[in-house]
């Protein structure tokens, strides 16, 4: 019964299961000493009426041996003891009347009514014959003496004296029996039942406490074992941490290559640009050509260095041939840069697939840690959203990568259609700032890109150096927790 409460109510069980069988004990004893009190108080009872009848009957023998003396003798010693006899035996029978009321054998009432009666007429036969002898009529008292009227009297008083008394003391011998069983009751009920209820008291404590202890052994092992369970993930989840971490460090590197690469690749292209408008105005002729404004979009500061170029070109007579020579020196250069770029650019996307990798076995891990590891799955969301951010922008690096291939390409071939045509120069020439104004528009798209990407980067070595440290303090509060537990299991 015990096992299908908790603690609380096995606690209240073991208190109040000796408390309602003392108070049962208790109840048994109150009763037998209520008992034995009663009977004490009718013993007690008892023997005053065997007393005071007794001196009742000794004050109605006074009575008749008084007035027997007077008789004889005419002396008021003899009439006094008669008188103080009487108001004796008065006394004494008025003192009885209620105690007699409490006994319960009616036999005995009817006897004392007997006894009360027969005391009366001796009473008047020995004051009749007083009387007689006072007013001289001395033979007339002694003859009514003489027929022993007041002497059988006495002895029937005696006789119901003695049935009274033997009858009270049989009574009497039977309430001190009695009595005596009622405190041998109360003594043995109070010895068995302290023995009863210790026993029991220790029988209760003993399965309470063995249950007790039993609950918290299971809760300590599974205490220990959710704690170690949660160090192997917490030291999983480091280890995983740790790796993304080096990852994102690695992306870092490569994203500030890709910058400077980019950097790079945008100065070439607005070189390229510069030398593409210079071969324009030769092959106009004019050497104070100015750009049109669609043309100088994105060349910035180099707009007066451009002029200045072109009159230098322009007095040094320099052929339309060399001119593009240089120009597909400088795409050359371009194609090789664009080259490095795309391999940076795939290491970057390989990386961002890494991380992203590292990012879904860490929320997998935060949810078998469960409640524990909810802080770490959120944060392994943001580091897969990121990654795939940094992805993202990786493939927008290699389609502009691509884009600027294409049009490196195309710029390439138009430069050597110019060296065998020199009607078509103009057309591929402007053809060529085109192109090579849209490579330096895609370059800045590209440093943009760049920078978000690296931008991105920081915050998820952040996140991931905060993960870190989320993690070392969870797995210093689980060795705690395992701790506090085998601390538990010692005390039990």
């Amino acid at each position: 019964m015990l096992d299908s409460l908790k603690l609380r109510g096995r606690i209240l069980a073991c208190i109040i299961i000796p408390l309602l069988v003392s108070g049962v004990l208790a109840t048994l004893i109150v009763s037998t000493v209520k008992k034995a009190e009663e009977l004490d108080e009718q013993i007690g009872l008892s023997s005053e009426v065997i007393d005071h009848l007794a001196e009742a009957t000794l004050q109605a023998i006074r009575m008749e041996r008084s007035t027997r003396g007077y008789l004889v003798s005419a002396t008021d010693r003899h009439r006094q003891g008669f008188e103080t006899g009487s108001e004796s035996y008065s006394r004494l029978i008025n003192s009885l009347e209620p105690k007699i009321a409490q006994l319960e054998d009616p036999v005995q009432r009817q006897r004392f009514q007997e006894y009360t009666q027969l005391g009366n007429q001796l009473r008047q036969a020995d004051l009749q014959m007083l009387q007689l002898a006072q007013t001289g009529q001395r033979e007339a008292a002694v003859a009514l003496f003489s027929t022993d009227q007041s002497s059988n009297i006495v002895r029937e008083i005696e006789s119901i004296y003695n049935a009274f008394v033997e009858q009270e003391r049989e009574t009497l011998a039977a309430r001190k029996v009695q009595a005596q069983e009622a405190l041998h009751l109360s003594l043995a009920v109070a010895g068995w039942g302290s023995a009863i209820v210790g026993l029991l008291t220790i029988a209760i404590g003993a399965k309470l406490a063995s249950s007790i202890r039993d609950r918290i052994e299971r809760a300590i092992h599974e205490v220990a074992t959710s704690s170690t369970e949660f160090a192997a993930t917490f030291s999983h989840q480091e280890t995983s941490t740790n790796a993304q971490a080096i990852s994102v460090n690695q992306t870092t590197s490569s994203m500030e290559e890709l910058n400077a690469s980019s950097k790079a690749t945008a100065e070439q292209a607005e070189s390229a640009a510069a030398n593409a408008i210079l071969v324009l105005n030769l092959v106009d002729s004019s050497t104070h050509h100015e750009l049109p404004v669609h043309l100088s979009y994105g060349l910035g500061s180099h707009h007066s260095t451009l002029l200045s170029r072109n009159r230098q070109i322009g007095q040094q007579n320099t052929s339309l041939k060399e001119t593009v020579h240089q120009i597909a020196n400088r795409i050359e250069q371009l194609t090789q840069q664009l080259s490095q770029i795309d391999g940076i650019a795939s290491n970057v996307s390989n990386i961002a697939n890494q991380t992203n990798m590292l990012a879904l076995n860490a929320s997998v891990e935060a949810v078998r840690a469960g409640e524990a590891g909810k802080g770490f799955g959120v944060v392994a969301t943001e580091i897969r959203k990121l990654a795939d951010h940094s992805g993202r922008c990786a493939d927008r690096i290699n389609s502009l990568v691509k884009e600027i291939q294409s049009a490196t390409s195309l710029t390439v071939q138009v430069t050597e259609q110019g060296t065998k045509t020199v009607e078509v120069v103009v057309e591929a020439i402007d053809e060529i700032v085109n192109n090579t104004q849209q490579i330096s528009l895609t370059a800045q798209q590209q440093a943009i890109a760049i920078q978000q990407v690296f931008e991105a980067m920081n915050a998820l070595n952040r996140i991931a150096s905060e993960t870190v440290n989320s993690i070392s303090q969870a797995k210093m509060g689980t060795e705690k927790l395992n701790q506090a537990a085998l601390d538990l299991k010692e005390m039990v």
